[in-house]
């Protein structure tokens, strides 16, 4: 990496940086530490595009409430780079949709809650004539008799419901309205308390869940009729109404007058029913219209932000812009031709120049990735980059990092399936790579992992003769002959007892082992040890990357406290056992019970230097193991203390 300074004049300096920025290959530093962000040249312009991009986000907002699919802007799209009247023509434009959409909205938002209010008054005029049809004067008279006085305090006049009918004159008033059905109960109670029980109250189901056009969910809800003395009560249950939520409607006390106001609400509802179809199919065909577009207009709008945030990192002096930032030695000739473009592009016949500097700052690190490398290097960032020049581990962990995985997971049919889908995506990425889903997008960025993982797994799923976790029996037949051992009465008969017929199978593991009694005691133990292998090697490994590092860096001092410790304590307990597994798995420990090595581990820091004969691995076991517990005890305050006291002398 170089540390780079540019000289742009200040004319074409937004041209030159969106220009740098689409080639990304310049890392921008701030020269402006000491100005507050607020205080910055281009602030007032980076909140202009906020409020762009606060329009856009309305917009996609609305289009994905209806289920419109987005049209994904194109490459060809997204690099085409504008001038600033294809910018103040394109924000118009924004700006303008944005006040259309809102007016769609309000225009259907009204004529949904009029279509509401039609609807809801259908329903109360409908609940008051079944009512009024099915109520004479002798029933209610029936009724108030079985009642006891504290709840027929309203209706003493038989004829009153009557004569309300009738159209004559009448003490008794009505009211009726709409009120959502989980609030009816809580609503008859704080009427009968407010009135002491001097109503008559009536109520009905809505068949139908009625839409609300605020929050565009389906309410249930209930018509109420309510009879009562005089227009001082009928306001208080006005006033209640209101602050429950209930809608009140007026209602005419005339059978013929509500015929007629029946047959106008129908008519207005049709009518209504028309007006808010057009609209809906207007609203619908506009954001249509816009999803075409609304991706396109995002990547600019973005683009055009991200350039103004980084033109807020250089510092301005008389006619031009002084910009610094890292980039990659052996892309400067492209860069620089970059700059050239980029100047006749906007006819400036000054070209802005970039010239190498020192620097004593550690550069970033740049690693250079394909869409093959990307996502293993995405998985090692995730734990951490590598130092400058550094070497890089995520070209090893295109190996150990799926192989590991196919230890694991060891499944030939399994790893068939996993390699098949993955080797589709692969074929088809072109195709596939449009498609938006969260899920699909994460699988699909790691098709090349999945590919290795299934080609990994179909091999250790041979080496453990397991498909669908069922053996196969591909190779050499007949390695074992089985026999029962001794007679079934007698003590000490055994089944199935096999012995060997001197052939071996040829890759993996004998699918005798399936029908074996101590099958899991051998595939665990065998599993179990050679994970142990693996992992202490794949740590080795990665200790010895840290010699080269140290090497190139210089560091003798920390390859001495540090990585050669850490290869003696290693080496000496974690390499110690794995040799031990490997001395155990390649000895013929006939007639004899092998060593438990678990055993090993723990009597070698307990009880140093003492071995039980039957318990001995190789000759001369105590004494090997006494010298390698000496060098990890060694290597621990090595490896605490060595590390500081190399930097403090650097320091020094």
């Amino acid at each position: 990496m170089s540390l780079a300074q540019f000289y742009i004049p200040s004319e074409i300096s937004k041209q030159t940086v969106g220009a740098l920025g689409e080639l990304g290959l310049v890392q921008f530093r701030d020269l402006n530490k000491d100005v507050n962000a607020f205080q910055r040249a281009f602030v007032s312009d980076i909140r202009h595009y906020d409020e762009v991009s606060r329009q856009i986000r309305f917009l996609r907002n609305q289009i994905e409430r209806e289920d419109i699919k987005i049209k994904k802007c194109s490459a060809e799209e997204s690099g085409v780079s504008k001038s600033p009247k294809e910018l103040e023509e394109l924000e118009q434009k924004i700006s303008e949709t944005e006040k259309v959409v809102i007016e769609l909205n309000e225009n259907q938002r009204t004529l949904d809650k009029r279509y509401l209010e039609l609807t809801e008054m259908r329903h109360v005029i409908k609940v008051t004539d079944e009512f009024f049809e099915s109520s004479n004067a002798k029933e209610l008279e029936e009724s108030n008799i079985k009642k006891s006085d504290s709840t027929t305090g309203l209706l003493k006049d038989e004829n009153a419901v009557a004569d309300l009918e009738a159209g004559k004159k009448s003490n008794v008033s009505f009211v009726a309205g709409v009120i959502p059905r989980e609030k009816i109960n809580s609503f008859e109670r704080l009427l009968w308390r407010m009135l002491r029980g001097n109503l008559y109250m009536k109520n009905a189901e809505i068949e139908e869940p009625i839409k609300d056009p605020e929050t565009d969910e389906l309410v249930e809800k209930n018509v109420f009729i309510i009879f009562v003395h005089g227009q001082v009560l009928l306001n208080k249950i006005k006033k209640l109404c209101e602050s429950v939520g209930a809608t009140v409607y007026p209602v005419s006390e005339s059978a013929e007058q509500r015929n007629e106001e029946s047959i106008e609400v129908l008519a207005r509802i049709e009518d209504l029913d028309q007006v808010l179809s057009n609209t809906r199919e207007t609203r619908i065909n506009k954001l249509k219209e816009i999803a075409q577009n609304i991706d396109a207009w995002n990547t600019v709008i973005r683009k055009e932000k991200a350039v103004y945030h980084v033109m807020n990192l250089l510092k301005t002096d008389k006619n031009s812009m002084i910009a610094e930032g890292w980039v990659p030695t052996n892309k400067i000739p492209e860069i620089q031709q970059c700059l050239r473009d980029a100047a006749e592009a906007t006819g400036s016949n000054v070209t802005p120049i970039m010239n190498e500097v020192s620097y004593r700052s550690v550069p970033p690190t740049y690693n250079v990735t394909n869409k093959f490398t990307k996502c293993f290097q995405s998985i090692v960032d995730s734990y951490g980059v590598a130092n400058y020049r550094e070497i890089n581990p995520a070209l090893y962990t295109i190996i150990t990092f799926p192989f590991i995985f196919a230890i694991m997971f060891g499944d030939v049919g399994h790893g068939v399936l996993m390699f098949l889908a993955a080797l589709a995506m692969v074929l088809y990425e072109k195709r596939l790579a449009n498609y938006k889903n969260e899920i699909f997008e994460m699988i699909f960025t790691g098709r090349y992992v999945i590919l290795l993982m299934g080609a990994f797994s179909i091999f250790t799923g041979l080496v453990y003769n397991d498909c669908f976790s069922k053996p196969l029996n591909l190779f050499t037949q007949g390695t074992y002959n089985f026999r029962n051992v001794g007679n079934a009465t007698e003590p000490g008969f055994a089944q199935q007892v096999g012995e060997h017929t001197g052939k071996v199978y040829a890759f993996g593991m004998d699918p005798v082992w399936v029908s074996a009694e101590n099958k899991l005691i051998f595939q665990n133990s065998y599993k179990m040890k050679m994970s142990v292998v693996i992992g202490v090697i794949h740590m080795l490994f990665g200790t010895i990357i840290s010699f080269f590092n140290y090497w190139h860096f210089k560091s003798i001092g920390e390859l001495f406290v540090v990585f050669i410790p850490e290869l003696l304590y290693m080496g000496s307990i974690f390499g110690y056992l794995t040799f031990a597994i490997i001395y155990k798995w390649c000895t013929y420990w006939k007639g004899a019970q092998a060593p438990g090595l678990m055993n090993m581990l723990i009597y070698m820091f307990l009880s140093p230097g003492n071995v039980d004969k039957n318990e001995e691995l190789y000759p001369n076991q105590g004494l090997i193991q006494v010298i390698l517990l000496i060098i990890a005890l060694i290597s621990i305050p090595v490896l605490l203390l060595g590390r500081p006291i190399v930097q403090k002398i650097k320091n020094k």
